[in-house]
């Protein structure tokens, strides 16, 4: 009986060794979101301008295909869609096109390729444009981007996505002139 109430005073006097969880950080999310390679999500998306009183909404799907594919297919209010694969942006609606190369639009081009970089868990890409900030946890987190580059800052002042595990629920783009969007994603 003391043998074993010593024992278990001795175990009862051994340091205590906890695993160590790796460090949930803005490259670690990153390279989870690198796991999605590919999926259609349906969007509903709110846009703030300061000129008007009520926001314009709408709604359709995303879909994505690594590395370079995106398309916002808007179904309401009206019929319209963006394409977006490499640096060539396709704009329909009402039976006319708009094609653009994302070179020659800056605006354009660093809304998608934030939105590429993000979608492909591109950490390094994300870094050189946009200083990067990551809160909360693995379960419920918020990755804070804002510009690095004077000329990015001309078109937007940040940009902030939320999202849980490997899912991105919530993308918030702040202009400087106090306009925003908000992009909401559910499978």
């Amino acid at each position: 009986m003391i043998r074993r109430l010593t024992l278990l005073l001795c175990l009862l006097a051994l340091p205590v060794v906890a695993v160590a969880e790796p460090a949930f950080t803005a490259q670690s999310l990153l390279a989870q979101l690198a796991h999605n390679t590919a999926g259609t999500v349906h969007f509903s998306e709110s846009k703030y301008f300061g000129v008007l009183d009520v926001p314009l909404d709408s709604s359709g799907t995303l879909r994505f295909r690594a590395p370079d594919f995106l398309e916002k297919h808007t179904t309401a209010p009206r019929e319209e869609r963006l394409t977006i694969e490499g640096q060539h942006m396709q704009y329909e609606q009402g039976g006319q096109t708009l094609r653009l190369n994302l070179a020659d639009q800056p605006g354009a081009s660093v809304y998608a390729d934030s939105l590429k970089n993000l979608l492909n868990g591109d950490y390094a890409g994300l870094n050189q444009q946009f200083y990067l900030q990551l809160t909360g946890d693995a379960a419920h987190w918020a990755l804070g981007l804002r510009p690095k580059l004077t000329d990015l800052q001309s078109f937007v002042q940040s940009i902030t996505v939320n999202g849980s595990g490997t899912v991105i629920q919530r993308i918030t783009y702040d202009a400087p002139n106090g306009d925003h969007s908000v992009l909401r994603l559910t499978p």
